[in-house]
């Protein structure tokens, strides 16, 4: 099977090496392959600071932004769980931040990914 992937993998890791990062991780199936990559960034350390708060934003609808940051696949009953509210509060509030343009939905609903928008919609 690797090889009628080519050389992609290893381009990929020499990138990963020469920009002195660490190795991508690589999770295949049979239908699919998964490419993890690492970065000492913080991403999504200050999001309430730079996302919504002239929309009115709330801590809830933060920490599913927070959450969809750190797990871009993860569905809404998964985010229900971790936050501690029923799944139909997790929706709506999704629903919310759809609209107002901080986060979209790419793919289908299953194997599907969320892209969390900051200021400006810039992707993030």
């Amino acid at each position: 099977m690797i090889e009628t992937w080519g050389r992609g993998i290893e381009r990929i890791t020499t990138a990963c090496k020469e920009a002195e990062k660490p190795e991508p991780l690589f999770e295949a199936s049979s239908s699919e392959i998964k490419v993890t990559f690492f970065t000492d960034a913080n991403i999504g350390e200050n999001i309430g600071d730079s996302i919504g708060e002239s929309v009115g934003v709330n801590e809830t609808q933060r920490k599913i932004m927070e959450i969809m940051l750190g797990t871009p696949t993860i569905s809404a009953k998964a985010i229900a769980s971790e936050i501690g509210i029923a799944k139909r509060n997790v929706e709506a509030n999704i629903s919310f931040l759809k609209k107002a343009g901080f986060v979209e939905r790419i793919g289908a609903a299953k194997g599907g990914r969320w892209v969390v928008k900051g200021e400006n919609s810039q992707e993030r």
